[in-house]
């Protein structure tokens, strides 16, 4: 992976429902998936990201005309340079790099 895109890092909040359900949201995305249980719910994200960045990328003449969107993109760039859902999982839960 390009070393330029790796200081873009995701921070996915995990939020237990009152239900039982977990909820993820990606901060620097401004999305969220839910499901019945944390499985499910990492499941759903990541096919939430994916739609996410193939939809990013259809809209971009009109995104890089937006400040909020156009600050996503190297974020959504470097989630698009996932090839597996292994590499995508990573790339959202990885640690965190101490400065």
């Amino acid at each position: 992976m390009d070393t330029k895109l790796e200081s873009f890092t995701f921070h996915v909040a995990v939020i237990s429902e009152p239900d039982g359900a977990f909820t993820l949201g990606i901060r620097e995305l401004n999305i969220a998936e839910d499901g019945d249980s944390l499985l499910d719910a990492r499941r759903n994200l990541l096919a939430g990201v994916r739609s996410y960045a193939r939809h990013y990328f259809d809209m971009w003449d009109m995104y890089k005309h937006m400040p909020d969107m156009r600050a996503q993109e190297p974020y959504v760039v470097r989630l698009s340079l996932a090839d597996t859902d292994e590499e995508l999982i990573d790339m959202l839960f990885e640690p965190a790099h101490e400065d």
